[in-house]
């Protein structure tokens, strides 16, 4: 899937970055001028991030994420990792032992229910319970502080942010961006409980990693990107919902090198959204 911004040309940021992204860093920091929208540096901290906050998503808490958050957490990046608590330590997922431990390095724990039904094909209280059981899960297994949830297949309403609301959740999650022309969450339109993401599929390749992500820092943008399965190689038995591990170190990358010119900070969930109300507190 390619990147449908005409030519990342919108901005002569974006065409920068792509030529050299830390001169860029200087040359902005020098001029004091935002190529975007030419107000001040000083003046436009106060209505939008200073850098863009990139949000890694591994959803599912397979095994095979391991070598994945692995190679992120050796590179000073944290994972949101969304487990299916009824599955965890079970045949082809990460057990307990390694979800605390991941939790330990700086990772989040996210709440993707118990067992990952269709929320939406459940009563009422069926939704309160695969969300709630989930939530005990993690309290009895020493998993502490989830407050981040990520709906099974994407599917929400305006009842399940209902009850995440009333057990003092913080955030929700899409599957995957509708719109390819504006995937990302800036300040102004924020919201926690409806934050857009893409999914890094099959047919998503290297070149497409480092567009993405010059876009997104760029832009000062929350950018989250979801991975599900990560595997050496590409597993034609399975659907789309895989990537290789070359890829994720091509993520890995391209996203060093903008967080080095100051452009882009890899975040987990709780910290893009206490930026995200720090610069709407200094707006207000």
């Amino acid at each position: 899937m390619k990147i449908t911004r005409r030519d990342f040309m919108r901005f002569s940021l974006i065409a920068s970055l792509a030529a050299g992204l830390p001169i860029l860093g200087r040359e902005v920091a020098e001029a004091g001028d935002s190529p975007k929208c030419g107000l001040d540096v000083n003046s436009m901290k106060k209505d939008v991030l200073d850098r863009t906050q990139a949000i890694i998503y591994a959803d599912d808490a397979t095994a095979d994420q391991a070598a994945a958050i692995d190679m992120f957490n050796r590179n000073g990046m944290p994972v949101v990792i969304a487990a299916i608590t009824g599955r965890i330590g079970t045949p082809g997922y990460l057990t307990w032992e390694q979800l605390r431990r991941y939790q330990l390095r700086g990772n989040e724990i996210a709440n993707h229910t118990d067992n990952h039904e269709h929320l939406l094909d459940l009563d009422q209280e069926g939704k309160v319970n695969a969300i709630t059981t989930a939530r005990g899960d993690f309290k009895m297994k020493g998993i502490t502080g989830v407050s981040a949830f990520v709906p099974p297949y994407g599917e929400y309403d305006d009842s399940i942010i209902d009850i995440l609301e009333k057990i003092d959740y913080t955030s929700n999650r899409q599957a995957s961006i509708d719109d390819e022309n504006n995937p990302f969450n800036n300040v102004v339109d924020f919201d926690p409980f409806n934050i857009k993401a893409i999914s890094i599929k099959s047919d998503i390749e290297p070149s497409d990693i480092n567009n993405w992500l010059r876009w997104a820092a760029a832009d000062k943008v929350v950018a989250p990107f979801i991975i599900h399965k990560a595997l050496p190689k590409l597993d034609k038995k399975l659907d789309e919902y895989q990537t290789t591990l070359s890829v994720i170190q091509s993520f890995i990358t391209c996203a060093a090198s903008l967080r080095r010119s100051g452009l882009l900070d890899i975040v987990v969930v709780r910290d893009a959204l206490a930026k995200v109300n720090y610069c709407r507190n200094l707006a207000a």
